[in-house]
């Protein structure tokens, strides 16, 4: 009895109101939730795609490169306390190359995953990119060449001379617009990391890991489908040194008896040659005997063509430019000597041609006259123009 009467007073009586109470303090609590967690919507970018059914396009004879699509951003609407806390690792986001259309377009989706992947149902999740767009090529190699770079500058009148690389070309296997592009593969020293003796200073500098460039000269990065089948080349390598030697020419033997020299150019006064050090230091000139400029008497001008290689010493080369010099030579015919001339002229006339046709002559334009006053005292065999009395080296 006492407990229906406690039901009568205070759940029974007045039952429309205290439902009302209810129903308001429902609503009351609705919007209290969200005035303080409403909707938020949020951008998340930077996620990583990854691929999915990869082997539908490579099938061995083919790569693919990624031209956009490869990271992904997503906008996310759901309660502000649940989106608030998500960030880039509770995305996966997949390309799927099962879809990949004529276009070679894959569609790109995302999802929460790990922890948060019970939120799916509470968030709103759309992609801004909605597809990965690859560039799908043939795979190729080639062969290139090794080259060896100088970092810095060597030592004045040194310059490398032989050099031994192993192996002396490698090859490339990339997707064919980067095996088209590759040009040159290259290691290089540091000029610092070199002795005078051609010796590599550093143990580990003997070893070099090369580099593919490109024809822009920029290095090709080996990652992805792109590698090479030589991970370090060997380097050996000699040095010599340089020196710029001047060039003399003899006419000896080669001018008609009825003419005398006129002059004597060359096209070049000096040449550049190269040896070991000891060799270099004893070389002075080189000097070209008349024999070489011609086997007829010379009546007439001339220009003769004249390799100097021949002349040089043992261990001697010609470095860095052509070995072929040009020889000018300018000719006039003997004035008649009457007989009233005086002794003494006659005696001059003499020597003179001697020093034209024995004179060794350098760019100082010197004609055989203008050498006889200097080589007065000189057997004629040993004239030359200039200081030109060294043995040729």
């Amino acid at each position: 009895m006492k407990f229906r009467t406690i039901l009568q007073k205070y759940v029974i009586n007045n039952i429309g109101y205290k439902i009302l109470a209810v129903v308001i303090s429902f609503l009351l609590w609705v919007v209290v939730l969200n005035i303080t967690d409403p909707d938020y919507t949020r951008t998340i970018s930077s996620i990583p795609v990854q691929v999915i059914n990869e082997y539908k396009v490579l099938d061995g004879t083919h790569v693919y490169t990624v031209t956009s699509g490869a990271k992904t951003s997503v906008s996310v609407t759901g309660k502000k306390s649940i989106v608030s806390t998500l960030s880039v690792g509770d995305f996966t986001a997949t390309a799927d190359f099962a879809q990949l259309s004529i276009t070679n377009a894959a569609p790109i989706s995302v999802e929460l995953t790990g922890d948060k992947s019970g939120y799916s149902g509470l968030v709103t999740i759309v992609p801004k990119d909605t597809s990965m767009l690859i560039n799908l090529e043939n795979m190729s190699s080639k062969q290139i060449p090794v080259e060896l770079a100088i970092r810095g500058e060597l030592p004045e009148n040194l310059v490398i001379d032989e050099t031994n690389l192993s192996p002396k070309k490698v090859t490339i296997s990339a997707p064919e617009s980067i095996t088209n592009s590759a040009e040159k593969v290259v290691v290089s020293i540091r000029s610092t990391d070199i002795s005078e003796d051609g010796r590599i200073l550093l143990s580990d500098a003997v070893f070099v890991r090369p580099v593919v460039r490109n024809v822009n000269g920029d290095a090709i990065p080996l990652e992805g489908a792109t590698s090479i089948d030589e991970e370090e080349i060997y380097v050996e390598f000699k040095l010599s040194y340089t020196k710029s030697v001047p060039i003399k020419v003899s006419v000896s033997g080669i001018i008609d008896p009825d003419y005398l020299v006129d002059s004597v150019e060359l096209s070049q006064d000096t040449i550049t040659v190269n040896g070991t050090k000891t060799d270099i230091d004893e070389i002075r000139d080189i000097k070209i005997p008349g024999a070489a400029l011609s086997v007829l008497p010379i009546s007439s001008d001339k220009e003769i063509e004249v390799d100097v290689t021949p002349y040089l010493p043992e261990n001697i080369t010609v470095y860095g430019e052509s070995p072929t010099v040009t020889v000018s030579i300018k000719v006039k015919k003997k004035e008649t000597v009457t007989a009233g001339l005086q002794e003494e002229s006659t005696a001059e006339m003499k020597y003179t041609e001697a020093a034209d046709s024995t004179a060794y002559y350098q760019n100082e334009k010197k004609t055989g006259a203008e050498s006889s006053a200097e080589d007065m005292t000189s057997e004629p065999s040993e004239n030359t123009a200039g200081n030109n009395t060294s043995d040729n080296k």
